[in-house]
């Protein structure tokens, strides 16, 4: 018989054996019970806090007569409890780890001579409205939302054994926005629209998230200081990555974000290539001033050595980021919008290939008219069929490490833009699961 361990991220498998036609001297000798409970958890690599206890009962009905005994465990409890004059006993296992539950089965069958046995396994905790997780030894926790209401929200089945991992990190920036305002707002529409994503992948013929784990942090404070609140991002986004807890996704806020999200993936990487889609450069050294704009993002990323470029739907910047784009031909690539219609994919392909990839969207490099919920629309930009064939190909061909989608700015009656948001989320990670990416 294969083995089946079981169990969630936060929790294990809670066993319940109903077993009859059993061996009576052997589930009623306090003895035999007494050692079985006193070796099941060292079978399973489990720490008892005190020895079982067992005792012989019997109560007013003499049919009654039985042992109870019970140990307890580190991770929880195990419990036995028989009728020995009705043929039956009750079993019961339940950790905070997962473990196997054929071991454990087939120890019970094997020590009391079961012959028929009801087993019921239930996986523990999985609908909390929040799993507050310790995540390093320096105390640092995480909160994650209730399935119902993180991204995908009722549209998706929980499946916390699967292959893959997703960890969605809303972080609603709002600090150095230059004209209109909303993306504090950001990330509550886009989860909302993506409870709204139908979780099947026409292009694939599957639903990809059957075999993804999709988890979404709650909310938390941003510090009104732009270079503390970047270095809170990193410090999740760290923790993220070094626990493995899975593929981040940041939902943004604002721009200026990317420059703290993609601090840990320098750390890990000798080189990180920038996918970005953008109608501006985002390249200025400082703007009024203000090195920590969201017009100067992709210029604080590139402040690390190790990070190169190449950006799609780009059809504003000013005279000194057209100078740093010629000045770093090899590391910068820009593609105006006006030439998108030239872009050979073959030679993004190439750019690509075996590359370290983060996937930067910022919502106003697609045109106005199909995202003008944003603070800083711009005409003649891209659309649905222009951008994602890009990101279909970094999943394809590069190594696609972490991604952030920016600049929302939420409006009344214009809930596709919202839902553009989500769906683009959702077909990032069909992808990246279809190309086996995580």
């Amino acid at each position: 018989m294969s083995s089946r361990i079981q169990g969630t991220k936060e929790f294990g498998p809670h066993l319940i054996l109903d077993c009859r036609k059993i061996n009576r001297e052997k589930s009623g000798s306090i003895e035999v019970v007494s050692q079985f409970l006193s070796k099941l958890p060292e079978l399973l690599g489990m720490t008892k806090i005190i020895p079982p206890y067992v005792f012989y009962y019997q109560g007013l009905v003499p049919e009654d007569e039985g042992i109870t005994g019970m140990v307890i465990i580190a991770e929880s409890h195990i419990s036995f409890h028989s009728f020995t004059q009705k043929d039956y006993f009750f079993f019961d296992c339940f950790s905070c780890k997962p473990f196997d539950i054929d071991l454990v089965k087939n120890y019970v069958i094997e020590t009391f001579d079961v012959k028929e046995v009801e087993e019921q396994c239930f996986a523990r905790g999985k609908h909390f409205s929040k799993i507050s997780v310790l995540l390093n030894k320096e105390g640092f926790f995480m909160d994650f939302l209730d399935y119902s209401q993180g991204f995908f929200g009722p549209q998706y089945t929980p499946c916390p054994q699967a292959s893959s991992s997703v960890v969605v990190l809303p972080f609603g920036l709002e600090l150095a926005v230059s004209w209109e305002t909303g993306t504090s707002q950001a990330p509550e529409a886009i989860l909302r629209a993506s409870h709204e994503v139908e979780c099947f992948d026409e292009s694939f013929g599957v639903a990809p998230l059957d075999d993804v784990h999709v988890r979404t942090l709650a909310a938390f404070p941003i510090p009104s200081n732009m270079e503390e609140a970047l270095s809170l991002l990193s410090q999740k986004v760290a923790n993220i990555l070094d626990n493995k807890l899975g593929f981040p996704i940041i939902l943004g806020g604002e721009h200026t974000l990317t420059a703290g999200t993609i601090r840990p993936f320098v750390e890990r990487y000798d080189h990180l290539v920038l996918l970005h889609v953008d109608a501006h450069a985002d390249l200025r050294d400082n703007y009024f001033g203000d090195p920590w704009s969201h017009a100067c993002a992709i210029r604080r990323c590139l402040d690390y050595p190790s990070v190169s470029l190449i950006s799609f739907g780009i059809r504003n910047m000013d005279r000194h980021e057209f100078s740093f784009w010629k000045e770093n031909p090899e590391r910068v690539r820009l593609h105006l919008a006006s030439e998108h219609a030239q872009v050979k994919l073959d030679e993004v392909r190439e750019f690509l290939l075996g590359k370290n990839v983060y996937i930067t969207i910022d919502v106003d490099g697609f045109d106005s008219s199909l995202m003008p919920a944003t603070g800083t629309p711009e005409p003649g930009g891209l659309f649905w069929q222009d951008v994602i064939p890009l990101i279909r190909l970094a999943a394809e061909v590069g190594n696609v490490v972490g991604m952030d989608v920016v600049e929302l700015a939420p409006r009344p009656s214009l809930h596709g833009c919202n839902f553009l948001c989500a769906k683009l989320l959702f077909k990032t990670i069909s992808f990246l699961k279809h190309y086996n990416k995580i």
